[in-house]
């Protein structure tokens, strides 16, 4: 009798590794099948001025406004003599400053999607600072404004 039950531990044991073993392949496959089939995240090169030290607390609320909108994307901030090379589905962002006083900041935005195709150009987008301190909130408050001047620029985000 119990030369059966050392049998019937026996068949079980051998029947879970069975399954173990079918389910660890089985995961292992499709696992990389998933991953073989991921593609990369589109990029949004943003390439902001660097004359003024405001413009660099400005460039950091752009970031940020991006990253925000465009959750599925990397956004990389592209120093002066960068190059950057945009995929098909990457976009390639200028931030120009018109006019930055301490009572104003007026700026616009350029873009151009995959690399391809003229630049497009937002609107000029004026906010007055009168009474406002040169502060992250001021900054990331205008940055939201500038983004969201410009459906069209909306539309292109990846």
């Amino acid at each position: 009798m119990r030369a059966d039950r050392i049998g019937q531990v026996m068949t079980s044991t051998l029947g879970l590794s069975l399954v173990v073993a079918i389910f660890v392949v089985t995961a292992t496959a499709y696992g990389g099948a998933a991953r073989a089939e991921q593609r990369p995240r589109d990029v949004i090169g943003l390439r902001c001025p660097y004359d003024v030290s405001q413009t660099k607390a400005f460039c950091r609320a752009m970031v940020q406004t991006l990253s925000q909108i465009s959750l599925a994307s990397v956004v990389r901030r592209l120093k002066p003599g960068n190059v950057f090379r945009p995929r098909p589905g990457d976009l390639e962002v200028i931030m120009t400053v018109d006019e930055m006083t301490d009572k104003v900041i007026v700026a616009h935005l350029e873009w151009r999607l995959g690399g391809a195709g003229a630049l497009q150009h937002g609107p000029e987008v004026r906010f007055d600072m009168t009474g406002s301190t040169a502060r992250p909130a001021v900054f990331e408050n205008f940055a939201d404004r500038l983004v969201r001047s410009s459906p069209e620029f909306l539309e292109s985000t990846p």
